[in-house]
């Protein structure tokens, strides 16, 4: 915005020998931001960021900058103009209806008009802040505008069909505005309009047809408040940003309107004293309320760190037109109409209207109190992080968000009826009521919609469930609804024994990669979802923490699965015992190459691998450095019952190479093992 330092002298009286540097900095450490000052026809005009001015309506016109600068260098601040509204609210009516969104409308009938050029002083000012001059009765409100900050429009009384007023538009109206375009306007856009249809769009831009030619004889000059944010829809809905939607946005009080009348009527008369204000109507349904504001001068120096001088914060505030008065250590304060459309609310805003006035300078400087403490180490997070890490980096998983709540249909998938769960009162939808008790109803929701894309994905989830029992609050009296966090993770794709290796082979690496404490897994009888389930508990007393297993063909069919295989495991997060880190123990390495033997058995079906493996471990000595599964198959050669058990030993020992009947023997040792303590045969 470009205001002109001659015109700020209108209103106030700048010291002669005030540095326009000087001036450029007190009023942006004070109130705005001024970006440049710029020499123009012996006057000089500033530069101001219109960001710094987003909350300060009062701002947007010269009188309002010159009321700062009159604060500022504690200068009196020259009345603005006369009343001169002498006209008559007598005969036919200038203003008729208006919507709830128009605060106030006035209108001013003029007759005698002559369209002619301004007065070269009128045109100097208009041309130095950026705006060219069109007639003499279009630039007055443009001055106006720029001057008060409370925009006018100018009608051609013979042009429009009285009275004016104000609607919201209706479906598949358009209007022609004054820049010659056309627009469609959408449904519930705030217009202006005459006896015949639509004249402007409120506080964007006034309409062609009416608008002021060389023919013109009288004119209705309309001064009016609207809603801040519904023009600003009508500005942003038809792409079209003016002087005045820029200024009714920042929300102008109602009392403005008549600064800005008194002053149009002066400037009238003086530039044509011949014509006659015939009538002026008023409606005022709305008028803006000052905000009250109680504080005290202990909360301004506990925030400020300095002692105040009463008088000083009075002096201050009352120069800003605030109203201010003192009771003891308290203050009653009263904001003017112009920074009380959200502007000034509270103490905090009084404490800022101070410490500007005062100067962020003045204040002393008073250094923080650092205090250096030992870092607060949070395992639990660390842990969970690690875990992301382990599942999104190791695993290939994705990590999902669902909501909260559950559908009923995989509710019914996963076998749980979420009876004891918490209901919502107002459910996104009637069959999502239900606050989820696990997390396996919406990861198998995620799957099945994803499979449409994918043919094979791992996702995974990381939340709170509510499976009903409440917990402790913050207050001791208060209770909440029990609500632990799980992690779950899906795995989709064709083979389900694969993916259940995957799955455990992952829970696996969890103690070592993420620090918690050692999981244990065994067989056991599994959720209503899952086949091929496996416990998964804590080594010791703590008993299980979670299940991993391969969701069935009714849990497929019922959650909309309808190709592939599924295997979900879910666990206990607050359960899991995290670690400050693993247990690390040192193994020296093997500097010389070791050998893999393959062995294939016959197994009992029911077989666990985890007793194949220990058996296996054990037998081989400490020449064996590891076992490792191959492959488990059943079909055409096995018999039915068993199953056919590939495992691989790495065997070696420091120091040397073993030789082939080394190997051998330690192989034949272990098969020995294998077939003696778990009943195994040879294929």
């Amino acid at each position: 915005m470009k205001i002109s330092l001659e015109w700020l002298r209108d209103y106030v009286d700048l010291p002669a020998d005030l540095p326009v540097a000087t001036l450029m900095h007190d009023l942006t450490m004070t109130t705005v931001e001024v970006e440049a000052a710029t020499p123009v026809d012996g006057d000089t005009v500033l530069e101001i960021d219109n960001k710094s001015l987003t909350n300060r309506p009062d701002l947007w016109g010269h009188y309002g900058i010159a009321r700062e600068l009159a604060a500022i260098y504690k200068l009196p601040l020259k009345p603005h103009a006369p009343d001169a509204n002498a006209a008559p609210a007598t005969g036919s009516a200038l203003v008729g209806q208006l919507s709830a969104e128009c605060r106030r409308f006035t209108a001013s009938l003029v007759t005698g008009v002559r369209v002619v050029e301004s007065p070269a002083w009128l045109r100097a000012r208009l041309a130095r802040v950026g705006q060219n001059s069109i007639n003499l009765w279009v630039d007055l409100t443009n001055y106006i505008a720029l001057d008060t900050g409370q925009p006018m429009h100018a009608y051609d009384a013979d042009r429009v069909t009285l009275p004016l007023g104000t609607r919201r538009s209706r479906p598949g109206e358009s209007t022609r505005l004054l820049n010659g375009e056309t627009y469609d306007l959408p449904e519930g856009t705030l217009v202006i309009v005459d006896g015949q249809g639509i004249v402007g769009v409120a506080g964007v831009m006034g309409g062609f047809d009416s608008a002021i030619s060389a023919s013109t004889t009288r004119v209705v000059v309309e001064c009016a408040n609207f809603e801040a944010l519904t023009v600003r829809r009508a500005s942003r809905a038809l792409n079209l940003r003016t002087d005045a939607s820029a200024r009714f946005e920042k929300a102008l009080d109602t009392q403005r309107v008549d600064l800005a009348t008194r002053k149009f009527a002066a400037l009238v008369r003086e530039a044509q004293p011949e014509t006659v204000f015939e009538r002026f109507e008023d409606q005022d349904p709305a008028p803006t309320g000052q905000a009250r504001i109680a504080t005290s001068f202990d909360y301004l120096e506990a925030r400020l760190g300095a002692r105040i001088e009463p008088a000083a914060v009075t002096r201050g505030l009352e120069a800003l037109g605030f109203d201010v008065t003192p009771k003891g250590r308290a203050l009653d304060v009263v904001a003017p109409t112009w920074r009380s459309t959200g502007d000034v609310s509270g103490p905090h805003d009084v404490l800022e209207e101070v410490a500007r006035l005062q100067g962020y300078d003045a204040f002393p400087f008073v250094p923080a109190d650092v205090q250096l403490v030992a870092p607060v180490i949070d395992t639990r997070a660390r842990f969970e992080r690690r875990l992301r890490d382990l599942l999104t980096l190791t695993g290939g998983m994705v990590e999902v968000v669902t909501y909260p709540w559950a559908t009923r249909a995989f509710l019914d998938a996963a076998g749980l009826d979420g009876a004891a769960s918490p209901k919502l009162h107002v459910a996104p939808a009637p069959d999502q009521d239900t606050l989820r008790p696990s997390l396996v109803p919406n990861l198998l929701e995620a799957v099945a919609e994803n499979l449409g894309f994918f043919d094979a994905f791992r996702i995974f989830e990381m939340g709170r469930v509510f499976p009903g029992g409440t917990m402790a609050g913050d207050h001791p009296d208060e209770s909440l609804p029990a609500q632990p966090r799980y992690v779950a993770g899906a795995l989709a794709g064709p083979d389900a024994a694969a993916l259940f290796r995957e799955a455990q082979g992952l829970l696996e690496l969890m103690p070592r990669t993420a620090h918690c404490a050692p999981l244990v897994m065994g067989p056991a009888d599994g959720p209503a979802w899952a086949d091929a389930t496996a416990r998964i508990a804590i080594a010791g007393p703590e008993g299980p923490v979670g299940t991993l297993g391969v969701v069935t063909k009714r849990a497929r069919r019922v959650a909309g699965i309808k190709r592939g295989e599924v295997v979900v495991f879910e666990l206990a997060l607050d359960a899991l015992v995290p670690l400050p880190s693993r247990d690390n123990r040192f193994d020296p390495l093997v500097n010389y190459p070791q050998a893999g033997f393959d062995i294939s058995l016959l197994f009992q079906a029911d077989t666990l691998w985890s007793a194949i493996a220990d058996v296996a471990a054990s037998s081989g000595g400490a020449e064996v450095r590891g076992v490792e599964f191959v492959d488990d198959y059943r079909g055409k050669g096995v018999p039915e019952g068993r199953k056919s058990i590939t495992l691989r030993l790495r065997i070696g020992v420091p120091g040397r190479t073993l030789t082939s009947e080394e190997i051998n023997t330690i192989g034949d040792r272990v098969r020995a093992a294998l077939v003696a303590n778990l009943g195994a045969a040879q294929r």
